[in-house]
């Protein structure tokens, strides 16, 4: 949402950033203002049990800066408290 949020007003250029996921049934592409979200958006993706959605609730729910400190700290209560994300913390993250 972030992204959508400092889009601009309509008629008005705008770069974006994108990953296309390629799936049997459907091509969807996702779009990012800054590299740091899309390498973010990336490395969640990699996680096992995440998906597109979870990974783009996450990214909603924190900035990035919020998302490194987390896993940093090993914080996967902040991460669990995103709409949409898994409730059960990733293998290697302790709760907090």
């Amino acid at each position: 949402m972030s992204t959508f949020y400092g889009l601009p007003a309509t008629g008005e250029s705008v770069t974006l950033l994108t990953h296309l996921v390629v799936r049997e049934d459907a091509h969807l592409l996702y779009g990012f203002a800054t590299d740091p979200e899309r390498r973010a958006f990336r490395q969640l993706l990699k996680i096992s049990g995440v998906g597109p959605r979870i990974a783009l609730a996450v990214l909603s729910g924190m900035s990035v800066g919020e998302l490194i400190e987390a896993v940093a700290a090993q914080e996967s209560g902040r991460l669990v408290r995103v709409p949409g994300s898994a409730r059960r913390p990733p293998s290697g993250c302790s709760s907090s």
